[in-house]
């Protein structure tokens, strides 16, 4: 929620993404208070992010390799867990958390998410443009500049407005 709430200052002070991001920065650099409450739920967001990664490759590596049936079952059980019992980035599991903890974790969540989703959307249209050649050598950083604009920009000039 603080996290949203500085970005949205940011963009409507600053009106680009690259200035809003300095801004904010800025503001975690003379705020310690600040910085404090906002660096360890971030940082455990990037682990919890990096953990999940690690573990993804690992699976997959697992089940492509040819197995018994029976090792196939025991993956799995080893694998799941119940709900309840889903760790978390403070250490705790689920079943120990407030609504209202939850409800904070899922802003920086959703930021991580729409991110994710926008890098993939300017990775994709990038590389339609590119098709088989070398990006450097198909596009201009103009091109690139304009691709990311409509990625990245029509989405906080929105939030921004309200919308």
């Amino acid at each position: 929620m603080i996290l949203r709430e500085l970005a949205k200052q940011a963009y409507a002070k600053c009106g680009g993404i690259d200035d809003a991001v300095a801004w904010v920065l800025d503001a975690l650099d003379s705020d310690r208070a600040l910085r404090r409450r906002l660096a360890k739920p971030m940082v455990e967001v990037a682990v919890r992010a990096t953990i999940h990664d690690v573990r993804h490759s690992h699976l997959r590596r697992l089940k492509r390799a040819p197995q018994p049936v029976e090792a196939i079952g025991v993956l799995s059980d080893a694998v799941m867990d119940t709900q309840m019992s889903r760790p978390m980035p403070d250490g705790r599991v689920l079943g120990d958390w407030l609504g209202t903890e939850l409800m904070a974790l899922s802003d920086i969540e959703w930021a991580l998410a729409s991110g994710h989703g926008k890098n993939a959307t300017y990775f994709v249209r990038v590389g339609k443009r590119a098709g088989k050649r070398r990006v450097a050598d198909a596009l201009t950083e103009k091109d690139l500049q304009a691709i990311r604009m409509r990625v990245y920009e029509k989405d906080a000039k929105l939030a921004v407005a309200g919308g």
